[in-house]
């Protein structure tokens, strides 16, 4: 009773939020059916899809009557955590032949990144539909209508209805690659009433480290249903490089030095371009990539490129790259992992701007040096393996940007050492995919208590 009344307000919260989510719907359909009907651009960088509906039980979700108690259903938040989770996908349909996967996202980047990271063959199993709002009845008509073995949440987004419903009609949930960051823990602290039930319905806690170990315990969980596996971003498939040597000689960047700066967030494109025009006059040769993180910058981030008296061109448009061209602007999505590859070292962003820092090891699977700036609390394990073994280098100034980046553009043998130490840890971590599936269904088979 104590838990249904500590939700009224919440569920009030969330609703008001619908409102709002309803409205911007509402608007995109309008949008939708009139301008982006004539406007190509402006369609592929909407942010919401016809299926944003679901998340208002608006739009029906498409999912085959068979996936009904032969799937996992996984929560993951955005583009992110997709990337994480697509080798834990892969193992449990490799693992279980005659099971589904359905995944829920919040945004369009990660259903984007859902089917780019899937072949053809994973997709006949996996099926997307968008999170619902986290209100009693919308999160029971999402888990009529999977009805999972097992709910997994990727990373950190917990949701105090999902988990509750899914108690409710005995349908384990656990966290993997959990993350309890002291600032998510003190805010579940202050208020108890809502986490403390939350947190003690979960089944299982799969945690990267030691201090999420910790705090999922300083929370009351049971240390018993805690382990420790390590962080999942570590245990990513390895590319075929030869598709990113292809890439980089079909742009014409064989004879080039190739800086690529990517995710990219405000403020970050002044540092990179800063240094990029100085060495330019030291090294002709060299040419800058950049990749803003969100698609509603691109046209912002071409207007700053076009001022900075450098020779830009865009992706988009398959501007031929000559040897006039200075950056070439990546205003399409899908390509920044190959053109990580493609090129000889990689600024990776929201670590100039205070945004946490995004996965270098995108950057690092192709044995490529990584260098960030001070704010990487996103991936600070992850971060800290990498420096540690000399694979990632942290910029706390633009001077020392500068001076990194101008180490790599002169000296191809550092930048090679740097890169494969990158790659060896990658290789260190292998088989988490497998270890973690394997205890996702220990859970599953095990017999109701």
């Amino acid at each position: 009773m104590k838990q249904l009344i500590a939700l009224v307000p919440y569920n009030l919260i969330i609703g008001l939020y619908g409102i709002a989510e309803l409205v911007k719907y509402l608007l995109f359909l309008i949008n939708r059916f009139t301008l982006q009907v004539f406007n190509n651009k402006a369609r592929a960088n909407a942010k919401m899809d016809i299926a944003w509906g679901q998340k208002l039980g608006l739009y029906p979700r498409s999912l085959p009557k068979e996936v009904k108690n032969k799937c996992v259903l996984i929560h993951c938040a955005s583009m992110g955590e997709v990337t994480v989770s697509i080798g834990v996908i892969k193992q449990i349909l490799d693992q279980h032949p005659d099971h589904y996967v359905v995944v829920t996202t919040n945004t369009l980047t990660g259903k984007q990144q859902l089917y780019r990271k899937l072949s053809a063959e994973y997709q006949q199993r996996v099926f997307h539909t968008y999170l619902p709002l986290d209100l009693p009845w919308m999160m029971s008509a999402l888990l009529r209508k999977v009805k999972p073995l097992v709910t997994l949440i990727v990373e950190v987004e917990l949701w105090p209805n999902l988990i509750r419903k899914c108690k409710s009609r005995d349908i384990p949930v656990i966290i993997i690659n959990a993350r309890m960051t002291e600032t998510t823990l003190q805010s579940y602290k202050k208020v108890s009433w809502l986490s403390k039930p939350m947190i003690a319905a979960i089944s299982r806690v799969i945690a990267r480290n030691q201090a999420d170990y910790d705090g999922y315990k300083s929370l009351g969980f049971p240390e018993q249903n805690i382990q420790i596996v390590g962080n999942l971003k570590f245990d990513i498939e390895l590319p075929d490089e030869s598709v990113a040597l292809q890439k980089r000689a079909q742009l014409n960047l064989d004879e080039r030095i190739v800086f690529i700066a990517g995710s990219t967030h405000l403020d970050e494109e002044e540092v990179v371009i800063n240094a990029y025009k100085k060495l330019k006059f030291q090294f002709p040769e060299l040419i800058l990539l950049v990749a803003p993180r969100h698609p509603d910058r691109f046209h912002q981030v071409l207007e700053y490129l076009i001022v900075q008296d450098v020779n830009v061109i865009q992706r988009s448009l398959n501007e031929e790259i000559t040897d006039k061209t200075d950056v070439v602007l990546i205003d399409v999505m899908g390509e920044l992992s190959t053109l990580y590859g493609a090129s000889d070292f990689a600024f990776v962003g929201g670590s100039i701007a205070d945004k946490g820092g995004h996965n270098p090891l995108e950057a690092s699977v192709y044995s490529k040096p990584v260098i960030m700036g001070p704010h990487v609390y996103n991936n600070p394990e992850v971060c800290a393996e990498l420096q540690q073994v000399g694979g990632l280098a942290i910029a706390n100034s633009e001077e020392e940007f500068y001076d990194t980046v101008q180490l790599w553009c002169e000296n191809k043998e550092v930048r090679s050492k740097v890169g494969k130490a990158g790659r060896q840890a990658i290789e260190s971590h292998a088989e988490l995919t497998s270890v973690i599936a394997k205890a996702v269904y220990e859970i599953v088979e095990k017999p109701v208590q």
